[in-house]
């Protein structure tokens, strides 16, 4: 690789972790302001035209194992490991930032500090922010990180922290829209009060056909128009026709989420799940 870049010569791989390991503070302060400046000069996700096209990036997190010397290193299942939280410009397939955090946090206590990174790498203007479409995964998306990102100005489409609340909103469904091409459905539960968001958003229950034969289900929660779902995840024209494409289109939409890379090895897929 070294040779691609023309060079003839480079530091072994441990004097430079040995040099990685003496940086303060300050220096990796240095390093992501560098890291910044490098991805405004090359990459497309900071050069988008929110006014012409939205922007969409996803935020993920996945579990890694490592040493128990390693910054942030914590037990789980008897394997020390960490957790890399990363935000994607996925329609660039482009990595707009990421942090390590400790191996037993989980993604609805990280969303916040990624998004502030992607933020500033991507320097949003608050009319930026208000085209720009935030997808999370389901645990990420408690009502107060869902909060935060509307009060940001975001636009969102997540899979709600939701467990017995959806299994109570699925009893009430009078009607699911089946997925032509999955084993799954969809119906809209309507508006969520005033109290739990800050801005007005669509709930919509989803269940899935589970491996045990049982329905799973779950709430996506999204705060763009209609005109726009349809839009950024169009359907079919017939499906637009008899009226399914609205409630299909956000589980489509979320269904291209990036995410981030998932550990190779047996091992950490065991103990990350």
């Amino acid at each position: 690789m070294q040779l691609a870049f023309g060079r003839e010569l480079c530091a072994e791989q441990s004097v430079v972790q040995q040099a990685l390991d003496h940086c303060t503070a300050a220096n990796v302060t240095q390093m992501e302001q560098a890291m910044d400046c490098i991805y405004r000069k090359l990459s497309r996700g900071y050069r988008h035209d929110c006014q012409a096209d939205g922007q969409v990036v996803d935020v993920d997190m996945s579990g890694w194992l490592c040493g128990k010397k390693e910054a942030f290193a914590s037990t789980l299942r008897h394997r020390c490991g960490r957790q890399l939280g990363r935000v994607l410009a996925t329609r660039y397939q482009e990595v707009v930032g990421d942090r390590l955090f400790p191996g037993n946090r989980q993604l609805n206590a990280g969303p916040q500090a990624l998004m502030q990174a992607a933020q500033a790498t991507l320097q949003l203007t608050p009319a930026q922010r208000a085209r720009s479409l935030v997808r999370i995964a389901a645990g990420g998306g408690s009502v107060p990180n869902l909060n935060w990102l509307l009060e940001q100005g975001y636009q969102i489409q997540g899979k709600a922290c939701s467990g017995k609340p959806a299994h109570q909103l699925a009893k009430g469904v009078q009607e699911w829209i089946p997925d032509p091409h999955l084993p799954r459905a969809a119906s809209r539960v309507g508006h969520q009060p005033a109290t739990a968001f800050v801005r007005l958003v669509r709930r919509l229950e989803v269940r899935c056909l589970q491996a045990d034969g049982k329905w799973g289900v779950g709430v996506l929660v999204g705060s763009i128009t209609d005109q726009e779902i349809l839009r950024v995840a169009p359907r079919p024209a017939e499906e637009e026709a008899a009226n399914h494409a609205v409630p299909r289109a956000p589980v489509a939409l979320d269904g291209q989420r990036g995410v981030a890379p998932k550990p190779a090895s047996r091992a950490t897929k065991e103990a990350w799940g």
